[in-house]
């Protein structure tokens, strides 16, 4: 799973460029992201990106979106 980390990283950071912070493809990238740091035991780092990434799916995809869910 550390291996993994920044691999996620560096794909949430080129669809935040191309894409905007807002897009459906970014907002799975930020829980693809806090999976990955759940697995490596930090979740000290997914807790706040799934924080952040919960309301912008709420907005973007609507509450009963699997995603948001």
């Amino acid at each position: 799973a550390d291996r993994a980390v920044p691999l996620f990283e560096q794909s949430l950071e080129r669809k935040r460029a191309q894409l905007g912070p807002e897009h459906a493809e970014v907002i799975v990238g930020m829980y693809n992201l806090a999976r990955a740091y759940q697995a490596a035991g930090k979740p000290e780092q997914a807790v706040p990106l799934l924080e952040a990434a919960v309301p912008l799916a709420r907005a973007k995809l609507g509450p009963d979106h699997p995603s948001t869910l």
